[in-house]
């Protein structure tokens, strides 16, 4: 198939080859028997941040899809050129989905408050139909920023907190400015402590259930804060996952 086609029933199906890199391995025997597999390949430096990525392929194929869902018999697609903040309010608000802000950066600065581009969008998302707009924060200083300018928002504690233990994630549960809290997915096994908690605790729970990472994993935060560097622009090396 190295055409990219797959043949079903006498129909050719055109499809993308979904590898990010090479298939490559190279194993690293160790003399207390450890053994470290890594792909070889360098990393690809074009996109430093998600939002690079989607800022070029707008400007260089608008029209390939970004998002698609079944609608009929057929599929409603959004392009990386359509996918305008009045664009994605329309959507969210005809079907009264409610459209949260990802702001999990862990090392904002008060000057990072003013970014223009991130207060528009809260501003057209705080009051956005029947179901109303929310932000998931990781800073304080930016929780009590949008608590006081954006008031319709309303507010999520985010993963990047990692909260691995109960006590911290109780406590944060009774924090009354958070609708929701994401716990560091170690916990989500918790069962015995969970059910323990009373139902207006439990009612804000919100688990992350598509990890990636290996479920012991101890550098999780000093990835988050990798990732933060990196998105507010910082000159710095990628995090080596150890894990």
């Amino acid at each position: 198939m190295e055409d990219g086609s797959l043949a079903q029933g006498g129909i050719g199906t055109r499809f993308r080859d979904p590898r990010y890199a090479p298939r490559r391995l190279e194993v690293e025997r160790r003399g207390d028997g450890t053994l470290v597999l890594t792909n070889p390949t360098a990393y690809d430096d074009r996109f430093q941040t998600a939002n690079a990525a989607l800022d070029h392929w707008a400007a260089v194929a608008p029209a390939r899809s970004w998002l698609a869902e079944r609608a009929g018999q057929g599929w409603r697609r959004v392009g990386f050129g359509e996918a305008r903040p009045a664009d994605v309010a329309a959507l969210t608000r005809e079907f009264g989905v409610s459209a949260r802000l990802t702001f999990s950066n862990s090392l904002l600065r008060a000057e990072h408050l003013s970014d223009r581009k991130c207060n528009a969008l809260c501003a057209r998302f705080e009051h956005n139909g029947a179901a109303p707009g929310g932000a998931i924060v990781h800073s304080d200083l930016l929780l009590e920023y949008l608590r006081e300018r954006y008031p319709g928002l309303y507010f999520v504690s985010s993963t990047t907190k990692v909260l691995t233990a109960f006590d911290r994630l109780e406590a944060e549960l009774n924090r009354p400015e958070f609708r929701f809290v994401v716990p560091d997915f170690r916990l989500n096994r918790a069962f015995d402590r969970l059910f323990a908690l009373p139902d207006n605790l439990k009612a804000k729970v919100e688990f992350l259930c598509n990890e990636c990472c290996w479920f012991d994993c101890p550098d999780r935060r000093a990835c988050y804060e990798n990732i933060s560097r990196k998105n507010l622009g910082e000159d710095c090396a990628d995090h080596a996952c150890v894990s």
